[in-house]
């Protein structure tokens, strides 16, 4: 039994304190909204902030949705209470000055850009330069947390417990809409789980643990489906076709070969007639069909690109790329004013400092999914690289939960001395 097997079942219960309280966090989130021209005022009067900058860099009254998790509040909590408490070694003295020094640079384009350019929403600005500082700041802390390998497997009976209470609670909140829900968010969180049960590896010899990951992940892509996520729904179906092949790897026979070509026919044609089945009965009618899915994401990232060429080097700045595309009538017509790209986003936003910030995240998914057997680093891949070139991936809490927990593993494979 290898230390990462000292978890499951809920054997450790720091382990399972610890995934209770950050699965909680992610599942609760709220989104408000807030008038910047009001808080202008109101900061002005005590001199904090001048009222014509926010009027000058708005020309008329805005409201800037924020979008908030109890997972970016708990995360740095329990870091703290580890760090009390000893179950997580401190950082060293390198670790803190690189996370203050990129940081500080994020700050310091930002300031540039404020300087600089008079097109720039200043609001959206200081909005985005708060989030890019909290993500790594949450970063910093799943990193330091997942150190320690009797943390990297949530127990199961919480996973499953998860799933069996929350999965409900989703598809009523999207049904009936009474409070805010981010769909694409829950729907990789359950993808995320998915991948996180698997990372035991059990099901790689156990046939029957192989037939229950199996199923399970199955009806993840029915829920995720069911809630007009296809992006995560793919994901899941790929998921649980990779879980079908693995063990078939191990033995080159022909025959194997042979039932490794029939399962993939067969699951082509199954997502295939299954997705033509909603389309042409309408089952799901706010479901978007893949091919206009796919020109209305070309058509942002053109914007994108042109931002990122215009702009060049120092980029848009932070938020901006949301106003790009709210003077643009085609995109307001058709609701997105999101890239759906993290690479193009950060790239026409942030210019060479963007590339840079790429750059560290390609070198984060390599370090990453060398940290994986060779039955996990391709799920791997598919679940991270995924949401970054379709959607704005790297703020998908989820996200940077299983990036932490991979690079850390990379990092520390063994309990430290």
């Amino acid at each position: 039994m290898n230390e990462n097997d000292k978890t499951l079942g809920g054997n450790s219960h720091r382990c399972a304190v610890v995934w209770l309280v950050l699965l909680i966090g992610l599942f609760v989130q709220s989104r408000t909204t807030i008038t910047p021209i009001e808080t202008g005022a109101i900061l002005s009067l005590f001199d904090i902030w001048p009222v014509w900058r926010f009027g000058s860099a708005f020309g008329r009254e805005h409201t800037v949705a924020v979008f908030i998790t109890l997972f970016d509040i708990v995360t740095p909590l329990l870091t703290v209470c580890g760090l009390i408490q000893g179950w997580i070694t401190p950082p060293t003295r390198i670790f803190w000055l690189s996370m203050l020094l990129i940081s500080a640079i994020v700050i310091a384009h930002s300031a540039v850009i404020f300087a600089i350019s008079e097109q720039a929403i200043v609001w959206y600005l200081i909005k985005d330069t708060i989030k890019i500082l909290v993500l790594i700041v949450l970063f910093a802390c799943l990193y330091l947390i997942f150190q320690n390998p009797a943390q990297r497997i949530p127990p199961r009976i919480i996973v499953l417990g998860y799933f069996v209470v929350l999965v409900p609670a989703i598809i009523y909140l999207d049904v009936f809409q009474p409070i805010f829900l981010s769909r694409t968010n829950q729907a990789f969180i359950l993808v995320g789980l998915i991948f996180l049960l698997a990372s035991t590896g059990s099901w790689t010899s156990d046939k029957s643990e192989r037939l229950i990951l199996i199923a399970l992940t199955l009806a993840i892509a029915v829920v995720c489906v069911a809630i007009n996520n296809k992006a995560p729904a793919s994901i899941a179906l790929i998921f649980a076709y990779w879980f079908t092949i693995f063990p078939l790897f191990r033995n080159a026979e022909t025959r194997r070969i042979t039932s490794i070509a029939c399962i993939s026919i067969a699951a082509l044609l199954a997502i295939f007639g299954v997705y033509t089945v909603i389309l042409e009965f309408s089952l799901l009618p706010n479901i978007d069909s893949i091919e206009r899915s796919v020109t209305v994401r070309i058509r942002l990232w053109e914007i994108a690109w042109l931002a990122f060429l215009s702009n060049f080097p120092f980029g848009t700045g932070v938020g901006q790329m949301t106003s790009i595309l709210q003077q643009n009538d085609w995109a307001v017509r058709e609701s997105h004013l999101q890239v759906h790209s993290s690479f193009l986003n950060l790239g026409a936003e942030l210019g060479v400092l963007g590339l840079a910030i790429i750059f560290g995240i390609l070198w984060t998914i390599v370090r990453g999914a060398r940290s994986w057997t060779s039955a996990l680093a391709p799920p791997f891949l598919l679940l991270i690289v995924l949401p970054l070139l379709i959607h704005d991936g790297h703020s998908i809490r989820i996200w940077l939960l299983i990036a932490a927990l991979s690079l850390a593993q990379c990092h520390y494979p063994k309990f430290r001395s």
